[in-house]
C-alpha cells in the first residue's frame, strides 16, 4: 500500500496510520504541529494560523485569538505582536523611542493616525527640524 499526504492543516501519527488535526493555536508543518508564530492565531482545531487583523496583536507563540490594542494605539500592519501605530486624530510621539505613546492631535494639523507626524491645515506651518517641535502649530504670517 502506497501512504497518501495528508491534507493541509492536518499531521501523521505515530504510525502513519491516521492524518490527525492539529489543537488550537498551533497547525501542521509535516508530521508535527507547530505554534502559531507571534502576530498569528488559530482559534479552533483543524484550522491554520492566520494574521491578527490591524488593530489587534498576538504578543504570545500559540495564541488561540488576537487581543484589541488600547484605545488610541493600533497596528500599522496584519500581524503584528505590539501595538506600534496610533489611531486616526492621534499621533506617535516622535520623542519616545523605548515604546509608543499617542498624543492627541494639535489644533490647526490633520493626524492620520499609524505612525505619521501631524501635517499643518492650509496657513499653519510646524517646525520638523526638531522632532520636538512638530505638534506646535503655527499660523503663517499675513
Amino acid at each position: 500500500a502506497e501512504c497518501a499526504a495528508c491534507k493541509k492543516g492536518k499531521f501523521s501519527d505515530a504510525d502513519r496510520i491516521l492524518c490527525m488535526p492539529c489543537g488550537p493555536g498551533t497547525e501542521a508543518d509535516g508530521d508535527t504541529c507547530v505554534p502559531c508564530s507571534v502576530g498569528w492565531f488559530s482559534p479552533n482545531s483543524d484550522e491554520p494560523c492566520r494574521p491578527c487583523e490591524l488593530g489587534t496583536t498576538a504578543s504570545a507563540p500559540g495564541s488561540l485569538m488576537c487581543l484589541p490594542c488600547p484605545s488610541t494605539l493600533t497596528t500599522t500592519h496584519e500581524g503584528a505582536s505590539e501595538c506600534d501605530g496610533c489611531v486616526e486624530d492621534y499621533f506617535r510621539d516622535p520623542t519616545v523611542t523605548d515604546t509608543t505613546k499617542c498624543k492627541r492631535c494639535p489644533d490647526n494639523a490633520y493626524c492620520a493616525g499609524m505612525t505619521l507626524l501631524p501635517v499643518p491645515l492650509v496657513g499653519f506651518w510646524s517646525n520638523r527640524s526638531d522632532l520636538a517641535l512638530v505638534h506646535h502649530i503655527h499660523a503663517c504670517p499675513r
